[in-house]
């Protein structure tokens, strides 16, 4: 009773402090010679020693046959299993340092959801001991508190692998990479450890979510999982962000040339052709690349300068990988800046439209007006369509925008036709993103509608490059 509060009581958590105590309370309250905890692995074909007192102390952690001897007879019967003399047993273990010298022997299942997992033993030297019931009523006590501890280290690595695991691919998780950078991010500043940072995001996998199902999708991305795994080795760690983002950390010694070269073997794995719901489909993926200490030696600054990376590789054409530079973060910077400058832009008024007139070649008469957009921001002064367009694309904030430009164009061709000029139609270019909401047909409708406009008067001008990025995005 003693032994067993002590146990219960005791400061320490940590299962093998724990097992290996049960074991000595239990040698010591029996008045054995020796004994072990042992375990059963690769479902129940090995059985290892894992604690150890006495003359079983020279096999600790050794593999042996788990359905030979006495522990073969415990996993069979899930039952308390004991002999007089272990010299004279039938099935002893061929081993000097066991069998010359144990005697009377004892063994209790160790057990986890009513299966064997394992085996507390207790021995005697020289001796033969007369075993009583309340031996083995002790030691089936110690025997149910090592089961409790050995469910309870099983429960809480279950729980650990759910917290540090990605669920559809098993690799880390986000949780588990920020950890692991930090340790990494430690070593660099006290011991100079460097290595390598992949920033790896999957090209149009929008594309088979949105044609094949979700389900597709994830089959994709644990595809993916696996093959950069196998790219990097088992020295790397792999993790997976979310969505079709994976980040790759591989710790060493690594010149910018081996950086490069993991990062060109990933893409050259990543880059190929996936089954998807019976058919064949081409996908690639885009890499950032950041070196550290060299890049920064912190996790979040190491990781955003990989993530930029990883976009100059987008806009460089995709399916490839680029390094980071310090050129990149600034022009990340200035592009949060003025999105930012941009979302605000509708609410303050800045946005104009200017009215280009479109001639008819032959007569010299105006045929029309194409609206063109115009921003002078507050902060940044007047910025260049050329400039802002594409970081309201990129941002969303085309959308209402596009709308205005939409209605204000509709209004200035409604003051056309009641100057009596409704024979010229003004002309608005759309966007992919406008071209491609759901609901784009009913708003052009609306800002006609809105107006009092005929139809004929408004044209929508889509260019080749709009119908092309439409096709890409919807394919």
């Amino acid at each position: 009773y003693r032994a067993i509060t002590g146990l219960l009581t005791s400061a320490s958590h940590e299962t093998e402090d724990i097992l290996a105590s049960i074991l000595h309370q239990a040698v010591q309250l029996l008045g054995a010679d020796a004994g072990y905890i042992g375990v059963y692995e690769n479902e129940g074909k090995v059985y290892r020693i894992k604690h150890s007192i006495g003359i079983d102390k020279p096999r600790l952690l050794d593999e042996a046959t788990a359905q030979a001897g006495m522990q073969g007879e415990v996993y069979a019967s899930g039952e308390l299993f004991y002999v007089d003399d272990y010299r004279s047993y039938p099935g002893r273990i061929a081993n000097p340092l066991v069998g010359a010298s144990a005697t009377t022997v004892i063994m209790v299942p160790l057990k986890q959801a009513g299966k064997v997992h394992g085996i507390l033993a207790v021995n005697w030297v020289a001796e033969v001991h007369p075993v009583s019931n309340a031996d083995l009523d002790a030691l089936r006590q110690f025997g149910d508190l090592a089961s409790v501890t050995l469910e309870q280290d099983t429960a809480q690595k279950q729980i650990a692998h759910i917290a540090f695991h990605d669920p559809l691919t098993g690799l880390a998780n986000r949780a588990s990479l920020n950890h692991y950078l930090e340790q990494q991010m430690r070593q660099a500043k006290c011991c100079g450890a460097k290595g390598v940072v992949l920033f790896i995001d999957m090209d149009d996998l929008k594309s088979v979510n949105d044609n094949f199902g979700h389900s597709s999708g994830d089959e994709v991305i644990v595809a993916a999982g696996q093959l950069i795994s196998a790219a990097v080795g088992q020295h790397a760690f792999v993790s997976r962000q979310g969505g079709d983002e994976f980040i790759v950390v591989v710790p060493g010694d690594n010149s910018r040339e081996q950086a490069g070269a993991f990062a060109e073997a990933v893409m050259q794995k990543l880059c190929q052709e996936y089954t998807v719901a019976g058919k064949t489909i081409h996908l690639s993926a885009s890499i950032g690349v950041a070196v550290y200490p060299d890049d920064g030696d912190a996790a979040e600054d190491l990781l955003k300068k990989a993530d930029n990376a990883m976009y100059a590789a987008k806009e460089a054409g995709r399916n490839c990988w680029s390094f980071y530079e310090p050129v990149l973060l600034q022009t990340a910077y200035e592009k949060m800046v003025l999105t930012n400058a941009l979302r605000r832009g509708l609410e303050r008024r800045e946005f104009t439209l200017h009215y280009q007139p479109q001639f008819d070649a032959a007569g010299g008469r105006i045929l029309g007006f194409e609206a063109l957009l115009r921003w002078h921001s507050a902060e940044h002064g007047v910025v260049s369509p050329s400039k802002f367009i594409p970081l309201a694309e990129q941002s969303g904030v085309i959308l209402p925008i596009g709308q205005w430009v939409l209605e204000e164009a509709c209004r200035f061709a409604r003051r056309l036709a009641e100057a009596g000029q409704a024979q010229i139609h003004v002309a608005v270019n759309v966007s992919t993103k406008q071209l491609i909401e759901n609901g784009f047909v009913d708003n052009v409708r609306r800002a006609v509608a809105g107006a009092g406009l005929v139809p004929s008067q408004l044209q929508l001008e889509i260019t080749e490059s709009v119908l092309m990025d439409s096709v890409e995005e919807n394919a």
